[in-house]
């Protein structure tokens, strides 16, 4: 088998195996005996690897867990009532178990639920959101990985984009999980100021807004739960 080179990469600079160390180091600060479920669709197969190698390397118990084409759809449209109304009792008991849950986001062509009932997929949506509320209580982290259907809408070739994606992960840095963490310390500082404020006002050309922001909660999305992130926001709704 001929070696990858950076020539013959399609996927430009990226590379999974230090993308992996950042999920691990930084967004899931994984660490031994930690039981970590892994969801990713089959097209991201290279960092599912790289993360499970890294994280049986930190003493972990990485369970992967593919989401094959077709599958969600096929689910959607042969399911029965009771299969709707209720999460599956299998996944139901791999997320208690799970003390860390990371997700891969690397969609790679059409919605995988284009053209199925929508009432169905509404009545599905209902039916598991006592799971998504367990989920929400484990620590978790949403990564991407660069796919041509990603690409395609950034009007980018894969290489080009999976180069975008590996530099807004901070991979190019000497230190990518040092990055991060300074990036964490700088939005906390701002947060802390934006908590302080009562107003914010936005001005430019053709613009003058302002909106009350005083008994707000600022967030820090540094990284941990959305991997690339950067930003501070709030909203109408704790």
């Amino acid at each position: 088998m001929t070696p990858t080179t950076k020539a013959s990469n399609p996927l430009g600079a990226y590379d999974p195996v230090a993308h992996a160390a950042l999920i691990c180091d930084w967004s899931l600060s994984v660490a031994p005996g930690d039981a970590v479920l892994v969801h990713y669709p089959t097209v991201a197969e290279p960092l599912a690897i790289a993360v499970q190698q890294a994280m049986l390397e930190r003493g972990a118990w990485p369970a992967l867990r593919p989401e094959v084409e077709g599958s969600a759809r096929a689910y959607v449209d042969h399911a029965h009532d009771a299969q709707l109304d209720a999460p599956n009792p299998i996944d139901v008991a791999e997320q208690k178990a799970a003390g860390k849950l990371l997700r891969i986001y690397a969609p790679d062509g059409a919605d995988p639920l284009a053209g199925a009932d929508r009432g169905r997929v509404a009545q599905l949506a209902r039916g598991r959101q006592s799971l998504r509320r367990t989920v929400q209580k484990t620590p978790w982290c949403l990564s991407i990985f660069p796919t041509a259907g990603l690409a395609e809408r950034a009007e980018l070739s894969l290489g080009d984009y999976a180069t975008f994606v590996h530099g807004a992960l901070m991979l190019d840095r000497p230190d990518p999980a040092g990055a991060w963490r300074e990036l964490s310390t700088m939005q906390a500082e701002l947060c802390e100021r934006l908590t302080r404020a009562t107003t914010i006002r936005i001005e430019g050309d053709g613009t003058d807004v302002s909106l009350r922001v005083d008994g707000r909660h600022w967030q820090n999305s540094d990284g941990k739960r959305n991997l690339p992130s950067g930003e501070v926001f709030t909203g109408p709704r704790e």
